[in-house]
C-alpha cells in the first residue's frame, strides 16, 4: 500500500516540477514580448511527463535492495536522476514571435492545471490521515 501511495506521490511531484518549469518559460514570454528577436518558449509537457515517466521506471526496475552485509553493494543504486538535463533545448521548442494574449492563456492553463495537481496532494493526503486515525 505504501508503495501505492509513494508512487502516485511521486508522479505528481514530477507535474508540479514540470508544471512550474513550463510556468517560468511562460512568463518570461509574456515578459519578454517587446523585446526584439526574441522567440517565444514551450515545452511539450506530455512528452517530458512521459519520458521522466519512463526514466524513472527503469531507474526503479535497476535498484537493488540488499538484505545483507555481505551483498555486493549496486554502484548505480541512485533512485534520483537528472530531470534538469531532459529539459535542454531538444524538448524546448521556439515558436516565432510571441502574440502576449496566447502566452497568457497558456500561463492562466497551466496554473489552473499545477493548481489542480496540489488539490490532489492535499486530497490524497488528507484521505491518508482520515484512514489512519479511524
Amino acid at each position: 500500500m505504501l508503495d501505492k501511495i509513494n508512487h502516485d506521490l511521486n508522479k505528481t511531484k514530477l507535474s508540479l516540477n514540470l508544471h512550474s518549469y513550463r510556468q517560468s518559460l511562460l512568463a518570461s514570454n509574456i515578459s519578454n514580448a517587446k523585446t526584439p528577436k526574441y522567440q517565444a518558449s514551450d515545452i511539450n509537457f506530455s512528452k517530458i511527463f512521459n519520458k521522466i515517466l519512463d526514466i524513472a521506471h527503469e531507474v526503479a526496475k535497476k535498484t537493488l535492495s540488499t538484505t545483507s552485509n555481505k551483498h555486493i553493494k549496486n554502484k548505480n543504486n541512485s533512485k534520483n536522476f537528472e530531470q534538469n538535463k531532459l529539459l535542454n533545448n531538444n524538448y524546448v521548442s521556439k515558436n516565432g514571435a510571441v502574440n502576449v494574449d496566447i502566452e497568457k492563456i497558456k500561463f492562466v492553463h497551466n496554473g489552473l492545471k499545477y493548481h489542480a495537481d496540489v488539490v490532489f496532494i492535499n486530497n490524497k493526503l488528507r484521505n491518508i490521515t482520515n484512514v489512519l486515525q479511524g
